[in-house]
């Protein structure tokens, strides 16, 4: 299970064979979020479904890679919304977040984080919070308006 969890979240992210499509550049809301990540350690990025929210993380992510000197095992993306992640919950945000570590990242420092669609997942902020109280991440959530605000 743990080779199938690790070949999708590879499918996910910039250090996976596939680099991840970023969509139509929306550099206003770029800029915005890079700014904020610069003074804060959590950014929501909440609208109505299918507006982008998705594609303008990717973005982030990858503008900090190609421009900020990021290297791509420091990026994690955990799309919760994937239709392969039967009954995604918080032990799984574990998971995936424990894998990363064991095979991914590579030394320590900073990771950027991206939980995409995470009102899919019930207590996702309390994964958050852990992660942001210890100071080893800056995380982007994205989550449609009505569910992630609720």
């Amino acid at each position: 299970m743990d080779e199938e969890l690790l070949k999708i979240m590879s499918e996910w992210n910039f250090w996976g064979e596939k680099e991840p499509n970023v969509g139509v550049e929306r550099d206003c809301y770029r800029r915005r979020i890079l700014k904020l990540l610069e003074n804060v350690k959590v950014v929501a990025v909440s609208g109505i479904r299918r507006a982008g929210k998705s594609f303008i993380a990717r973005q982030v992510v990858k503008k900090l890679i190609v421009e900020k000197g990021v290297k791509p095992e420091d990026t994690l993306i955990i799309r919760l919304d994937d239709e392969r992640l039967v009954n995604p919950n918080y032990e799984l945000l574990l998971k995936v977040y424990d894998l990363y570590l064991t095979y991914v990242k590579k030394g320590k420092g900073l990771t950027f984080l991206v939980i995409d669609e995470a009102q899919e997942v019930e207590g996702w902020e309390r994964f958050v919070r852990g992660l942001e109280e210890r100071d080893e991440a800056r995380i982007i959530v994205t989550g449609s308006s009505a569910k992630l605000l609720s």
